[in-house]
């Protein structure tokens, strides 16, 4: 929602009592369904969650931002985490400052080997011992991610899906929950590492120096980092940001694998490969049944996704977007890379 002059005015005193200047503050244009964003001066970018979910506290949130922002900045691939602003009746959910990146988005798919040479550098991370962490740690994040797909596939029942796509998710939801118990033995473990979770180009910027910045750290956890490889390049993420929109070819999606796979040392690359092509399809799902779930609560007053809490420009954009990919066009093609014998899949698999 628009940003009030009350909200705005609080905003600038509590920067100034931070010891940082708190004019001019400039409005940025909503573009999701999580976040306000406010530019401080030429140095800040203030971001505000729009709802939180129900069981987590601002401070909370506010630790992860610091944590996330933090971990990655150290090699330059985030901006710095400077402050965070407390919950107050102007701001209920708190704001993180981070560093204001002078930049522009993705140019796809001119600017794909860019995005995979992120990816790479940031799952060859090392992963710190596990009291070390600062943020979310999934051991068993196979299994993990399954159950998190599973809890957005019980709103496909009710979803204002045709029957023939609701019968296409039920059987990939499955199969994944299969192949987590048992049918990913015969590829060896996956890699284990930083992983952004659900991603789309539209989360970055590229900067001044041609270097990729990660803007949104929402959902960093130490998980699946293939994951990453597939839900940057499926069809939903070309389409999910409305000031990002692009089409890539097979080649294209082809190419950014190689370009990731050859960024790898050769341990990492040799465990990764097996698992991209598979990572795509469980990435895939995970959208889908995402949108599932959007297209049920958001009708719900007071829930974290509900319509209420934004302005009906958004939520047209998200409610189009999650019934486009949920039809039965985009469905059907979207199996049809892992269904074709000499599908997309298959040539990801062959890499």
């Amino acid at each position: 929602m628009a940003l009030t002059e009350t909200q705005l005015d609080h905003i600038s005193a509590v920067l100034r009592g931070l010891g940082l200047a708190g004019d001019p503050l400039r409005p940025m244009r909503l573009r999701n369904l999580s976040h306000e964003h406010v530019q401080v001066a030429e140095y800040g970018v203030l971001r505000m969650p729009i709802a939180l979910p129900s069981d987590l506290h601002w401070t909370a949130w506010a630790d992860f931002q610091a944590e996330a922002y933090t971990t990655l900045s150290r090699l330059g691939l985030a901006p710095r985490f400077l402050a965070a602003l407390e919950s107050s009746q102007a701001l209920p959910n708190g704001g993180a400052l981070i560093d204001l990146v002078k930049g522009r988005l993705p140019a796809l798919p001119a600017d794909l080997r860019r995005l995979a040479h992120f990816l790479a550098d940031m799952h060859q991370m090392p992963v710190p011992m596990p009291e070390m962490r600062g943020l979310p740690s999934f051991d068993n994040a196979l299994q993990r991610v399954a159950q998190l797909i599973s809890d957005q596939g019980r709103y496909v029942k009710g979803a204002p899906v045709s029957e023939g796509v609701r019968t296409a998710l039920e059987d990939e939801l499955g199969w994944l929950a299969d192949f987590a118990k048992s049918g990913w033995v015969r590829l060896g473990s996956p890699p284990y590492g930083l992983s952004l979770g659900r991603i789309h180009p539209g989360d970055f910027l590229i900067d001044q120096e041609g270097a990729v910045m990660l803007i949104d750290v929402e959902n960093c956890h130490y998980g699946l980092p293939t994951l990453d490889v597939g839900a940057l390049s499926i069809y939903p993420a070309m389409v999910w940001d409305m000031s990002l929109q692009a089409e890539l070819s097979e080649d294209d999606v082809l190419g950014f694998h190689v370009d990731y796979l050859d960024a790898l040392d050769p341990r990492l690359r040799a465990q990764s490969q097996p698992w991209l092509a598979l990572a795509r399809r469980i990435a895939t799902l995970r959208v889908l049944t995402w949108c599932c779930m959007w297209l049920v609560r958001h009708r719900r007053p007071g829930d974290q996704w509900a319509a209420d809490r934004l302005p009906p420009g958004i939520i047209a954009h998200q409610r189009g977007l999650c019934q486009h990919l949920t039809s039965d066009n985009v469905v059907h093609a979207l199996q049809s890379e892992w269904q074709d014998a000499q599908g997309l899949y298959a040539r990801i698999d062959a890499l």
